[in-house]
């Protein structure tokens, strides 16, 4: 405290010796005067001491709580339709290094991190690749437990492939630190507007990472003590909030859990090409064929098919895009004059052939068409998508009988995946049964077929049967000769007996 009025020091000293005669305002301006110069000396030197301390890159477990994970892996999901054959791709992902303690400026002493694969050891510089379909693990739908009730629901497989350890033993740290990385998937834009029918929709998921690296006893350079992952964009490049969702990044192969640092993708296709070329290029063929000796070969036999499509392909009006139909006619040309009661829609483009599509309106994901064939004629599909599923009805006529051969993906198909409803007249459904299996279209082209065979047995309008007149003959003719003997003797006896 200053000095009083009176010239007496203050408690502790600090003021001036009692003998020593001064004025008591005077000693009160200058005691302050001292202490103020001595307040901003102090200070200055507390914030460039503070400011020193932020630029010193070493861990600060204030702010981050030491994670329980060493080790780093990138999980690559791939979701696919039932029957759909997992692509040949090679997925990448940048990881780029963000700062160290927070510091940006010190980025570029960050380990560059690149595939870890030993042939692969001068790979581009912060990309990490992982192979599809080596080596993937597939989870069947509703199979176990890794897949949600949404996912079963829409009828698919997922493939499962990690990376190598992002952070492996050799990673060259400069020194301690937390050191923060970005991690993305790069979209390959090859797959937008593909003219094969294939369609990959890339992850929008966004990850950072934090690595907590220490010192090791002296001279033996450093260690990872904790790394923790938290994804900050879905799939979907929604931003999560209100903030970024802490994953657990270990990896894990062979027990099912897998890295939670997981990028899902949806991959389906058709194999028609541009959809354009029913007699090279066919999704789905659907053939008729009459037996019989009485079979009308001229004689329209009418169909409905209904499809739905899976639930990978978006629901919007774009991506349902109708499913286009051609006929082929019985010399397997296509055919270019369709009388308008044979087929529900007739369009005619540039091409000059007539064809029909499966309609889908807004987000229902099934449509239907009706149609008719006579013998020798096909319906072909060009760009139905692989793992879709159908039906199909033919309504039952007078005096045939129907059956049906199934082929998916160049296998036949046991019933009940085709079989009649029933006899003579009757309708044939494929497939049939409450409890039958769905029936999807598989991934080779060509190879999904549909042959209906009806088979028309007449009758004789006496109620016999044609096929059993050679039983009825070899009773009739011992009957005939007996009667013919017979009628001789009494010729031969009324000529000898006048």
């Amino acid at each position: 405290m200053p000095p009083s009025v009176e010239g007496g020091a203050a408690p502790g000293g600090g003021g001036c010796p009692p003998h020593t005669p001064q004025n008591p305002y005077i000693m009160i301006i200058t005691w302050r005067f001292i202490m103020f110069k001595k307040s901003k000396t102090i200070l200055a030197l507390t914030l460039t001491f503070a400011l020193s301390l932020s630029l010193l890159p070493k861990i600060s477990l204030a702010a981050d709580t030491l994670p329980t994970a060493t080790q780093a892996a990138i999980t690559k999901v791939v979701r696919l339709p039932i029957g759909t054959t997992p692509p040949t791709y090679d997925f990448k992902f940048n990881v780029k290094p963000i700062s160290i303690n927070g510091v940006e400026d010190l980025k570029v002493d960050m380990p560059t991190i690149r595939d870890a694969n030993p042939v692969n050891l001068y790979g581009t510089p912060g990309v990490v690749t992982i192979k599809y379909p080596e080596t993937a693990v597939i989870v069947k739908p509703c199979a176990c437990t890794t897949v949600t009730a949404q996912q079963c629901k829409d009828d698919v497989e997922h493939y499962y492939l990690e990376s190598a350890h992002l952070f492996p033993s050799s990673t060259a740290w400069k020194y301690a630190g937390i050191y923060l990385y970005e991690i993305t998937e790069t979209e390959d834009t090859g797959y937008k507007n593909n003219k094969d029918g294939k369609t990959m929709t890339f992850s929008k998921a966004n990850y950072t990472v934090k690595v907590f690296v220490s010192a090791n006893s002296p001279g033996t350079g450093y260690k990872i003590d904790g790394i923790a992952a938290y994804r900050v964009k879905t799939d979907d490049n929604a931003v999560i909030t209100p903030s970024p969702v802490k994953v657990d990044p270990t990896p894990n192969p062979g027990n099912g859990v897998f890295s939670q640092m997981r990028f899902t993708n949806t991959y389906y296709k058709h194999n028609g090409g541009d959809g354009k070329d029913p007699i090279n290029k066919q999704t789905l063929v659907i053939e008729k064929k009459v037996e019989g000796d009485f079979a009308l070969k001229n004689k329209y036999f009418e169909f409905k098919i209904y499809v739905t499509q899976h639930g990978l392909i978006p629901i919007d009006l774009n991506a349902h895009h109708n499913y286009t139909a051609y006929i082929l006619d019985t010399d397997g040309s296509l055919l270019y004059h369709v009388d308008n009661k044979n087929f529900q829609t007739i369009y005619k483009p540039t091409t000059e052939a007539y064809y029909s599509s499966i309609k889908f309106t807004g987000s229902d994901p099934t449509g239907e068409m009706i149609f008719r064939l006579k013998h020798g004629q096909k319906l072909v599909f060009t760009d139905m998508h692989v793992g879709v599923s159908y039906t199909i009805t033919e309504y039952g006529v007078d005096g045939y009988t129907a059956s049906a051969t199934v082929t998916t993906a160049g296998a036949t198909a046991p019933p009940p995946y085709a079989s009649g409803t029933g006899g003579k007249g009757e309708g044939l459904s494929i497939p049939s049964g409450e409890n039958a299996p769905t029936l999807r279209i598989g991934d080779i082209p060509g190879k999904n077929e549909v042959l209906v065979i009806n088979n028309y047995d007449a009758e004789p309008e006496t109620g016999l049967n044609i096929s059993n007149l050679p039983f009825y003959a070899m009773l009739l003719l011992p009957l005939a000769g007996l009667i013919t003997i017979t009628a001789i003797k009494l010729r031969t006896r009324k000529t000898h007996n006048p």
